[in-house]
């Protein structure tokens, strides 16, 4: 059954603004440094054995999709993906693209902070193109730690067809 473009622009329009809350966990060293590893990013402080901590990548928060060990097998979507924060967003039945990401790094994130992250959708249009029609999702990620620092502002842009 097609999904009509119309119907999810409503649909998606309505959550504009209502926020969504996650606490994503505690930082550890070892999740930084295999962060470092992956990716070949230099973490600061990771072979110091005195009390600085270890400082992760500009990137790290925003780049890690799963904070814990893994859902079990009954909780993954049906091509075996993990539900993330935008699946509150209904978009069944269309596929989702990335389209750029603008970030502001307001703070260090350090090994034993306490990160959440709060999710909306700032704005939804739909655009009109020779492929057909194209929606926009505007979508704003922050990172806080858990005195209320804000650490990361993330601001993406979301295309879904």
């Amino acid at each position: 059954m097609a999904v009509s473009m119309a119907e999810v622009y409503a649909n998606t329009s309505k959550l504009v603004g209502v926020v969504h809350s996650r606490q994503l966990g505690r930082i550890e060293r070892r999740d930084l440094e295999r962060f470092s590893a992956a990716t070949g990013a230099e973490v600061a402080n990771s072979g110091a054995a005195g009390p600085e901590p270890v400082v992760a990548h500009p990137l790290y928060l925003t780049a890690v999709l799963g904070w814990g060990g893994g859902p079990a097998n009954e909780e993954l979507r049906p091509d075996g993906t993990e539900v993330l924060d935008i699946d509150a967003i209904p978009l069944s039945g269309l596929r989702l693209m990335g389209g750029g990401q603008d970030l502001e790094l307001h703070a260090d994130v350090t090994e034993g902070m306490t990160v959440r992250s709060e999710f909306s959708l700032e704005g939804v249009e739909v655009k009109e193109g020779r492929s057909g029609s194209l929606l926009l999702l505007h979508v704003l990620r922050q990172y806080w730690d858990d005195a209320g620092t804000l650490l990361v502002t993330c601001r993406e842009t979301l295309m879904a067809r």
